[in-house]
């Protein structure tokens, strides 16, 4: 993710795909906004256990692409869709929802 540094690998966790009912993607309701919320916060707790610097996702799409940034996630470079989110940038999120926000 750095200019200039030598390539190395960094533990991350890969997020497999979030889907939501078509009629749901842009309701008020903010499904999928909850869904990758909570697993942001399921990742970041896994990483305490496991490690891990990293949120890793695949964007299938480039509206998806655009939709993922907006929540955080950067693109690496050689692969444009191919997204991660720091988990320094988890955390920050995670504190800033508070834990109520993750108990359903």
């Amino acid at each position: 993710m750095r200019d200039g540094k030598a390539r190395m690998g960094h533990p991350g966790l890969l997020l497999g795909r979030i889907a939501v009912r078509g009629d749901l993607q842009r309701s008020s309701r903010r499904v999928g906004s909850i869904l990758l919320e909570h697993a942001i916060y399921k990742a970041h707790e896994v990483s305490k256990v496991i490690g891990g610097r990293l949120i890793i996702l695949d964007a299938k799409t480039d509206e998806l692409f655009e939709w993922y940034r907006k929540m955080g996630f950067r693109s690496l470079n050689d692969n444009a869709r191919r997204m991660v989110l720091p988990m320094k940038d988890a955390a920050l999120l995670v504190r800033s929802l508070g834990e109520g926000h993750f108990r359903f």
